[in-house]
């Protein structure tokens, strides 16, 4: 995934940089909408609405590059947030039930082939807000954490919230956001469907830092995404 996502940021600074070179020659043609639809798997909605912008040359109006903008909640059950590797393992923290929302700057590449593009973006950064929960701390390798630490948090209840902040969810652990891989159906200039895969993180914070001096926790999903797609021009 982190390869990927790289990959994906190069591709279109790389594009991007091809279209400014050419941009006095030859007009670029750009053309936007809106993805309204969800994620949904095992009792988990991904909720989102996206707009989005392509840019594409004269002379390859097939190859797109894109940015936008993704309006997104995530509601789920029960979940089992962890902490990045540290010297006693994967520390846990499980929440009764996940409800957060957010908003992140995207970018992404987009194929037009017909009435079908074929794409992917990934959320660069954003912010996100939800209720706090009260989630249950684990350490998992007792004997190696401080003596303190485990008497006072270990199998306790603990005030944890959505991170605020956040930055390339796909390559940094403990930061909110998603990558969608889809196709589009234009069936008219009107409307179309948007079909897709969506993994992101979800990412929760918590009031104290804890063993190894960790305070964020954090899980992965991948699901399937349906969208009603509007252009506008």
């Amino acid at each position: 995934m982190k390869k990927a996502v790289l990959f994906l940021l190069l591709s279109t600074i790389s594009i991007t940089s091809s279209f400014a070179q050419g941009f006095e020659r030859r007009a670029p043609r750009i053309n936007a909408g809106i993805d309204l639809g969800t994620g949904f798997q095992d009792g988990s909605w991904v909720p989102s609405f996206l707009y989005y912008q392509n840019l594409s040359a004269a002379r390859a109006p097939w190859l797109q590059v894109g940015w936008g903008v993704r309006v997104w909640g995530y509601y789920g059950g029960a979940t089992t947030l962890e902490a990045p590797d540290g010297a006693s393992g994967y520390d846990k923290l499980r929440v009764g039930r996940v409800s957060m929302n957010g908003a992140s700057f995207l970018l992404g590449v987009n194929l037009r082939v017909s009435i079908f593009d074929l794409g992917v973006n990934t959320d660069l950064f954003g912010i996100s807000f939800g209720k706090r929960r009260q989630g249950l701390y684990s350490i998992a390798n007792v004997a190696a954490a401080t003596d303190s630490i485990v008497e006072e948090y270990n199998n306790e209840f603990l005030g944890t919230a959505p991170r605020n902040l956040n930055a390339l969810p796909s390559v940094w652990k403990a930061n909110n956001g998603q990558t969608e891989a889809y196709i589009r159906v234009r069936f008219n200039e009107q409307v179309g469907l948007k079909v897709g895969y969506t993994v992101g993180r979800i990412a929760y914070r918590t009031d104290v830092a804890l063993n190894n001096r960790q305070s964020r926790f954090s899980s992965s999903f991948g699901m399937p995404y349906v969208a009603l797609s509007l252009p506008l021009y």
